[in-house]
């Protein structure tokens, strides 16, 4: 029959703290483990950020889908425009100049944005929308103040078929006194005014030439 060694009470102690150790070992490996990676933790209170400023000229003309806020430095801001009736977008002005819509803008300052809409022409008379009560014009037609076709008035010409007039008036004499006009008929008065060249006209229908 066989025999072996009973450990003794010391071994066993020895053997326990030995695994105390090991065990005390990986707990503070696992601690200190734990405190490097919450050190590598940015603190958001701690982190750099810039303000977007907003803003839409004129004030009527659309919106913009971002608001003035503030944003974290490296974080990219999308903003998009959108026109009011009768507007149309046009451009960014600001920190970017710009006509892309929307704009990806990387906030890594402090920036400000006007989103620019200009009035709407759609028939390119002119008129914009919002006063053109004739919105489909032709191309190149004359129109008035409210984007319709403008009539023309035809001229007629009054050529004088009766007999030769030999006209005379002193030099600085008063156009307005009948002995200075030859009086034709009663809506034809014959003079010439004092201003350089003496220029002939028709003093009941005009006042003279300047």
């Amino acid at each position: 029959m066989s025999h072996y060694p009973v450990p003794s009470k010391v071994s066993n102690l020895l053997i326990i703290m030995k695994n105390f150790k090991l065990i005390s070992l990986f707990i503070s490996i696992l601690f200190m483990t734990s405190i490097v990676s919450c050190g590598d933790e940015e603190d958001p209170a701690s982190a750099v950020s810039y303000s977007l400023t907003v803003t839409v000229d004129p004030a009527v003309g659309g919106s913009v889908s971002q608001t003035s806020e503030t944003f974290i430095s490296g974080t990219t801001a999308t903003l998009t425009a959108t026109a009011n009736t009768n507007y149309t977008f046009s451009t960014w002005t600001g920190s970017s100049n710009s006509t892309s819509n929307p704009l990806e803008l990387i906030m890594n300052e402090d920036k400000s944005l006007v989103a620019v809409f200009d009035l709407t022409d759609s028939d390119q008379d002119g008129i914009t929308d919002d006063l053109d009560e004739c919105p489909d014009t032709a191309e190149g037609t004359t129109v008035d103040d409210k984007g319709c076709e403008e009539e023309v008035a035809e001229v007629i010409a009054t050529v004088w078929t009766g007999d030769v007039i030999n006209f005379s008036k002193s030099d600085g004499a008063d156009p307005a006194l009948a002995t200075n006009q030859d009086r034709i008929t009663n809506q034809v008065w014959i003079t010439r005014d004092n201003g350089e060249g003496g220029q002939i006209y028709n003093r009941v229908l005009e006042n003279g030439f300047r």
